[in-house]
């Protein structure tokens, strides 16, 4: 090999090479022109040569290799095929199977000061082998919806979801178990909010708590079903919120303008309806139809059926018969009692009457009645019905099998009967003087005391 310099053939061959100074990065070369020899001196760094450089075969380096300026390691036409480094530092950019860019649609990573950019042809994703495993443990896959998690997904190095320590656990069968020292929680915060929205947490060990209001994306659904059903329904003691409402309704009264019921916290449920607020009644599993109604009429209730109460009945917020409220009380021992500040009475109306027909008053001195009574079923004092009517201070007594009478028993024994025949009256089986009888011994007696006064003047004549 012929040895030129400044294109000058100084030497036929190469004789030697000589090397002065230390490292691996040969820094100068010189061509000695007594004896041709190549005298290499050596450095830390490279020779700066005004183009790039290209390293074939394998090169070990037990040193740092730096960088000037912004070169790279490879060019997008001839990358790298494999790297094995200890550390690699990059002051912008690292990519991967030739990418320029993380945007140029190219396979492969790549690592900004922004972050890690994965691109694939088919669900990009980061793989996990545990010591010497050789297939992947796990995987985090970008699918076009979402991240996809191949395991369980654990927080605050949590290792199950029953280890005890604070944490949740994002389980592969699409379980969410929370776990806390105190009360775990689900928090909503809207975006942009200081504080917390709304909270769902479990408060103690059987009870789930909700900090706000539960609202039906879906009108038709249920709380509860017909198979699943909640055991008892609870809301807070406080008058006229936090009630159950139906219907669309918002308030107890009929001010939203809507039908429905409402169960309020006092106790109380209301009923708004158009024109007939109810409650049906059915007996049986099998009715078709309610067995029994109760209807609200504005002016008072009315029940389909006979109503039987097991117990008495009281008006008008009283407490028993003789507790002094105005009112009325309907007794379980059949007795009904009137309350009044003035006269307690009992109004009566004929079918379709607007007016009263008659009125039965409970005077200081006694029952007034403003109409007459009949007994057994009769209309009128005429009446053939056999019974007793009173009209106007008459009494009449009337009877289709027997002849009519009046008992008067004394401390239940002793009996005193009158009794009336078609031509007389007795008295305990004797005949009483009838008009005419007193008429006939008055005529009589009468024509006795004129024959008497005849007889008295003859003697006084003689």
């Amino acid at each position: 090999m012929a040895i030129y310099k400044n294109g000058k053939k100084i030497a036929g061959s190469l004789q030697s090479i000589s090397k002065t100074g230390t490292g691996n990065a040969i820094t100068d070369l010189e061509v000695k022109e007594d004896g041709a020899i190549l005298g290499a001196t050596l450095g830390n760094t490279f020779i700066d040569v005004g183009s790039d450089q290209t390293i074939t075969g394998a090169k070990t380096f037990s040193g740092k290799i730096l960088a000037s300026g912004e070169p790279n390691i490879g060019i997008p036409e001839s990358p790298f095929g494999n790297a094995y480094i200890n550390n690699l530092y990059a002051s912008s950019y690292l990519y991967t199977n030739g990418k320029t860019s993380i945007s140029d649609g190219k396979p492969g990573v790549g690592i900004t000061v922004h972050g890690i950019y994965i691109t694939s042809d088919h669900n990009p994703n980061i793989s996990f082998y545990n010591n010497s495993a050789t297939t992947s443990t796990h995987q985090i896959i970008s699918k076009n919806n979402g991240i996809a998690v191949s395991g369980n997904f654990f927080t605050n190095n949590k290792t199950s979801d029953t280890d005890g320590r604070s944490g949740s656990c994002l389980s592969h069968t699409g379980n969410l178990t929370l776990t806390s020292a105190i009360s775990p929680a689900i928090n909503f915060q809207y975006r942009n909010a200081t504080s917390t929205t709304h909270s769902i947490a479990a408060t103690s060990a059987t009870n789930l708590g909700f900090d706000g209001n539960i609202i039906p994306i879906n009108t038709t659904r249920n709380i509860g079903s017909k198979i699943s059903r909640w055991q008892a329904l609870y809301v807070v003691n406080s008058y006229s919120r936090d009630s159950v409402f139906t219907g669309g309704k918002t308030s107890t009264t009929t001010a939203d303008g809507t039908e429905g019921g409402v169960l309020n916290n006092d106790g109380s449920l209301a009923l708004i309806h158009a024109s007939t607020p109810h409650i049906d009644f059915y007996n049986g599993t099998s009715e078709i139809s309610y067995s029994n109604r109760l209807i609200s009429l504005t002016t008072g209730f009315h029940m389909s059926n006979t109503l039987t109460v097991g117990g008495s009945i009281l008006s008008n917020g009283k407490t028993e018969s003789n507790d002094g409220i105005e009112g009325c009380t309907l007794a379980a021992n059949g007795n009904m009692a009137l309350t009044s500040a003035t006269r307690p009475s009992i109004q009566f109306f004929n079918s379709n009457a607007t007016t009263i027909t008659a009125t039965l008053i409970n005077d200081l001195s006694g029952l007034i009645y403003s109409g007459d009574i009949h007994s057994n079923g009769r209309t009128s004092i005429s009446g053939v019905t056999s019974g007793v009517s009173l009209h106007q201070g008459a009494v009449t007594i009337s009877s289709s099998t027997s002849n009519p009478y009046i008992d008067f028993k004394i401390a239940g024994i002793d009996n005193r009967r009158f009794a009336a025949y078609t031509d007389r009256l007795e008295y305990n089986g004797v005949k009483l003087a009838t008009v005419n009888d007193i008429t006939t011994e008055t005529n009589l007696l009468q024509e006795r005391i004129a024959e008497l006064e005849n007889e008295l003047k003859e003697l006084k004549t003689k």
